[in-house]
């Protein structure tokens, strides 16, 4: 199966399709905004198209820095974590999975 990314109109806010587009993932992304705007998260979702993207894309954030993006596709939305060098040393006192933590080294290590 194909992955088809959605909301591709700049002319059509996610809003009016969003819950036809997730289907049943949309049951968990309004859960997921629930969460992520209460406390102690309060973190601020703002959608935007982007014609770098040709589509509307999620900006996750708290205060003024970046959290996440969230993007749509045809029956899920992904969430898309992007870490500088300076925090990325972080991540290794987080309770994330050891592969997960591999995977991210190794992605730094092939863009550097």
């Amino acid at each position: 199966m194909m992955e088809e990314q959605a909301l591709r109109d700049p002319s059509v806010s996610p809003e009016s399709d969003l819950q036809e587009v997730l289907s049943r993932s949309y049951a968990a992304y309004a859960e997921l905004m629930c969460e992520m705007a209460a406390r102690p998260l309060q973190l601020v979702p703002v959608w935007k198209y982007y014609n770098d993207s040709n589509a509307w894309l999620c900006n996750i954030s708290y205060r003024k820095k970046t959290v996440c993006w969230l993007s749509a596709w045809k029956g899920f939305f992904k969430i898309s974590f992007y870490f500088k060098e300076k925090t990325a040393a972080g991540l290794k006192s987080l309770p994330v999975e050891e592969k997960i933590l591999q995977d991210f080294q190794q992605q730094n290590l092939s863009a550097n």
